[in-house]
């Protein structure tokens, strides 16, 4: 692979995933190409007990790959960024772009000194940093390698759960701002809390949040407080519509209840009125029954008086007694036709032919009607006034008269 020019280095991070661990730090070394003898013992002294997540340059840039996307890509996944100074990495026109993408995605940066800078100045903000020395003393003997990274693992591991998160946050903050602040790659629930949580507790000396971070955690607490509110809405609209659905379930409950509550008492009624109407009938068909059985009654009485006045002589009594006795005659059925009047000219009944000799006279001997009975030679008024089916004592509409004028003839 072809270095990068002005003979940088880089050791990255996250390039193997089957490496990755989510409780390790993630690290990122800009160096310089003459330094990568000493990047190569740093590399090895922060992975040999799998704390630090790091790999060199050759695993971490493919042929054919564009690498200075790939650094910056590194970097952004970074936690923390190593910076091995020398006087090559100040006069290295990458190693300084690859401290401003550092710095652009707020990452903490700790300067490490490999050998003595002479002349050369570093920048005034990587100047403000304590360095982990591992350049050797004037005069005196060499720093031990592994005193330099104890020290080094130290500073590592200071506030390390602020850098992760810083860095976590970093990243996604980053993504949102590249796709345009939009509302799906933001924060959400208890995220938003917990951000807030972590930008509140910011530990003394550490790296601060970043106006990106800021930002992004704003914004996700806004989205979320109109998000909640929407749904909160569209909850009350949901009761609501339920609500209403259930009161027009009960009323059409209610209304089928009393439809069915007046179905059953028409009903009743119905069944009332028809066993009411069966009672009348029957009652009816009773009394015709009991009426018809007391007439029976009274012609068998009146046909055997008739018969006793009959054997006494008094056939006009036992005549009237039978007359009584007889029921109504039936009505003339519905349509039929009253009889003729008699023709004109007929009002008198025709004169007895010549040579036809009067009815003989009454045997000697016959007795006048009773005097009593002289009125009768008329018909009574009843039996001219009551024509079958008029009113009277159905059945019997001459009785009273004949009874007082038989009781009359009786009595004289």
């Amino acid at each position: 692979m072809t270095p990068p020019p002005d003979g940088a280095g880089h050791v990255g991070a996250a390039a193997h995933p089957a490496d990755a661990a989510p409780d390790r730090l993630k690290v990122f070394v800009s160096y310089a190409r003459v330094d990568a003898h000493f990047a190569n013992e740093l590399v090895l002294g922060l992975a040999y007990d799998g704390g630090f997540e790091t790999l060199i340059d050759a695993q971490s840039i493919n042929e054919g790959e564009e690498w200075k996307a790939r650094i910056g890509a590194l970097i952004e996944q970074a936690d923390t960024v190593i910076v091995v100074l020398s006087p090559a990495w100040l006069a290295s026109q990458i190693c300084a772009w690859e401290l401003d993408e550092a710095w652009r995605h707020a990452k903490r940066v700790i300067p490490v000194q490999a050998s003595a800078l002479g002349d050369s100045a570093p920048p005034l903000r990587l100047a403000a940093i304590n360095y982990v020395r591992f350049d050797p003393l004037p005069g005196a003997p060499p720093r031990l390698l592994m005193d330099g990274m104890t020290r080094l693992r130290a500073a590592l591991t200071v506030d390390l759960v602020w850098v992760r998160e810083h860095a976590r946050l970093m990243a996604r903050a980053s993504e949102w701002d590249r796709a345009g602040r939009i509302e799906n790659r933001m924060l959400s629930g208890a995220d938003i809390e917990a951000a807030k949580r972590w930008m509140a507790g910011l530990p003394p000396g550490a790296l601060p949040p970043t106006e990106l971070h800021r930002d992004y955690i704003s914004s996700s607490a806004q989205s979320e407080v109109l998000r909640l509110s929407a749904e909160r809405q569209r909850a009350e609209a949901l009761q609501r519509a339920v609500n209403r659905t259930r009161v027009a379930l009960a009323m059409a409950l209610a209304l089928t209840v009393a439809t069915g509550a007046a179905g059953v008492y028409a009903w009743n009624k119905r069944a009332e009125s028809l066993r009411a109407e069966r009672q009348a009938t029957q009652a009816e068909a009773v009394a015709r029954t009991e009426r018809d059985a007391a007439l029976l009654l009274q012609s068998r009485m009146l046909a055997d008086t008739s018969h006793t006045q009959a054997q006494a002589g008094d056939a006009v009594s036992a005549m009237l007694l039978a007359l009584a006795g007889l029921p109504e005659p039936p009505a003339a059925p519905a349509g039929v036709a009253e009889p003729p009047a008699a023709p004109a000219g007929l009002a008198e009944p025709p004169a007895a032919p010549a040579g036809v000799a009067e009815p003989p006279a009454a045997p000697a001997g016959l007795a006048e009607p009773p005097a009593a009975l002289a009125g009768l030679a008329e018909p009574p008024a009843c039996l001219a006034s009551a024509a079958p089916g008029s009113g009277g004592l159905r059945g019997r509409p001459y009785l009273p008269e004949i009874e007082g004028r038989l009781f009359e003839a009786l009595l004289d």
